[in-house]
C-alpha cells in the first residue's frame, strides 16, 4: 500500500515519546504521505528525552473544527516560495500569511526557499546536481 497523498493527522505533546512521535512522523514523511502535527496550543512541542523541539502544524481545535484539511495545510504544501505566496491564484484552505510567516517565524528572518518539493518526498532525498565534480575545482 502507497502512503503517497494520503493525509495522517499525529497529535502531540509535550514530553511525548520520543520515538513514538519522530519515528512515525519520518517514516510518513519518506512516503510521501500529507502528515499534519496537531498540538494542544500553537507551541513547539518537546520530548521527554529533550528531542524536538518538533513544529506543531494546526491545534486539535483547527482539525477538530474542520478549518485545516489533511492535504491542504501548511505542512502538506511547504515551502512556499515567494512566488507561490504572491501569485495571484491562492486555493490553498489556509491564508497566505500561515504560508509566508509560520508560527515564530519573524518577517525579517525569513528565508525564502527558491523552488518548492521536487517529485515530492522522492526528490527531497534523491537529489541531482549538474554541477562538476568536485575533482574539477582542484
Amino acid at each position: 500500500m502507497t502512503l503517497a497523498r494520503r493525509a495522517v493527522l499525529l497529535l502531540a505533546a509535550d514530553d511525548f515519546e520520543d520515538m513514538e512521535l519522530l519515528y512515525p512522523l519520518y517514516r510518513l514523511r519518506e512516503e510521501d504521505a500529507a502528515v499534519t502535527v496537531a498540538g494542544l496550543d500553537d507551541r513547539p512541542v518537546t520530548g521527554k528525552k529533550g528531542h524536538g523541539p518538533v513544529a506543531v502544524d494546526t491545534t486539535v481545535d483547527r482539525v477538530a473544527a474542520g478549518e485545516w484539511p489533511g492535504r491542504d495545510n501548511p505542512l502538506a504544501n511547504a515551502p512556499h516560495t515567494a512566488a507561490s505566496v504572491t501569485g495571484d491564484e491562492w486555493d490553498q484552505a489556509y491564508p497566505r500569511s500561515v504560508a509566508a510567516y509560520p508560527e515564530g517565524v519573524e518577517a525579517a528572518a525569513k528565508y525564502w526557499p527558491p523552488v518548492r518539493r521536487i517529485d515530492g518526498a522522492y526528490g527531497d532525498r534523491n537529489l541531482v546536481c549538474a554541477c562538476p565534480p568536485p575533482e574539477a575545482f582542484a
